[in-house]
């Protein structure tokens, strides 16, 4: 997908930080043995869990941009076998599946051999190394695809960039000085700022997504005076409509599930673009959430409290008669005060 001029400037600013590359945490006999089982993958279960744990794992340790070659390769061909056995897209996964939040797991380009970051140790160790990582922390992309008119027709993309900038040098750097460890790098307390390039959408025929570049906007969320703690735009920018060339694109969908997109598009005409999506599930903690306070509510209500004891009126179920004796048929009292919690005993 072409995500517009201002999208690919941050894109390479965004790129810039994540030049600070990383050999990878695997070794080469354990991406060996990764490369043999990916050739015996023959169903779309397998060959999905094996692309999560690639793309997983490369985020880890590079980010979201990645052009390590043996990373490159990794990813690619974890793609590639799931786009062999998975099914393509229809128009009713597209109804039902395709609108949401996406964080974007790793994204490439697929007509270039990546560089050989084994050849560039200072790079991948110490400081910058830290440095990397924690860019990596804080940055996250989202394509949030969606409907206006609350339909299943698409008709507008954001790309969404989000920083969570780091509070103190101690939170990017180890082995400081006690004096520069608690240095804060985040006088505002700025706890998240959000830059959605809103696009103008609209799926083909033959599901392949265009998108043009309407506005640019910059959210800001902290704890400061100054801020927002829920966050507030504080800057908009509309984008003329100046022709396809500069702000438009477009991108293909050419794997989709509940759980996991891919999609391919080709930048500036000349750079073959590969993109690896998870479907973002804000709802999950709060559906958690709520089961912990529902299970919290029959806990009160099998033990209630001392209070809530006192309160309660017992009333004869005979309407004024005599209470019923026992007949030896109840249960002994000593059973019955067992049901009682032990602070109500006495």
């Amino acid at each position: 997908m072409k995500y517009g001029t201002a999208f690919l400037s941050l894109l390479l600013v965004v790129s810039s930080s994540n030049a600070f590359q990383q050999q990878s945490i695997f070794s080469k006999p354990a991406l060996l043995k990764a490369s043999c089982l990916h050739a015996t993958l023959t169903t779309a279960p397998a060959a999905k869990n094996a692309l999560l744990i690639t793309a997983e794992r490369i985020k880890a340790d590079q980010g979201v941009l990645v052009y390590d070659q043996t990373s490159k390769s990794d990813l690619e061909q974890a793609v590639a076998e799931l786009e062999a056995v998975g099914s393509t897209p229809t128009q009713t996964d597209f109804d039902t599946l395709f609108q949401g939040d996406w964080t974007l797991l790793c994204t490439t380009a697929t007509n270039n051999n990546g560089i050989d970051t084994s050849q560039f140790s200072f790079l991948t160790e110490g400081p910058l190394q830290q440095i990397r990582q924690s860019l990596n922390r804080s940055l996250k992309v989202v394509q949030s695809i969606k409907s206006t008119t609350g339909g299943t027709t698409v008709d507008r993309v954001d790309h969404v960039i989000e920083y969570m900038p780091p509070t103190t040098l101690s939170d990017v750097l180890s082995n400081l000085p006690d004096a520069l460890q608690s240095l804060n790098l985040n006088p505002l307390e700025l706890t998240k700022s959000k830059v959605s390039l809103v696009h103008k959408a609209d799926v083909t025929s033959e599901l392949s997504t265009k998108l043009t570049l309407e506005s640019i906007v910059l959210n800001v969320a902290g704890k400061s005076q100054f801020l927002d703690p829920l966050g507030a735009d504080v800057l908009g920018i509309n984008i003329p409509l100046v022709g396809d060339f500069l702000n438009a694109g477009s991108f293909e969908t050419t794997y989709m599930d509940e759980s996991i997109r891919i999609s391919r598009s080709k930048l500036g005409g000349v750079v073959d673009q590969l993109r690896v999506f998870v479907r973002s599930n804000p709802m999950a903690e709060s559906m958690k959430a709520v089961e912990w306070v529902e299970e919290d509510v029959a806990a009160t209500d099998e033990y209630p409290s001392d209070v809530e004891l006192e309160q309660v009126e017992w009333v004869d179920d005979d309407d004024g008669d005599e209470p019923a004796t026992d007949d030896g048929d109840d249960e002994p009292a000593a059973d019955i005060e067992d049901d009682f919690p032990s602070d109500c005993e006495n």
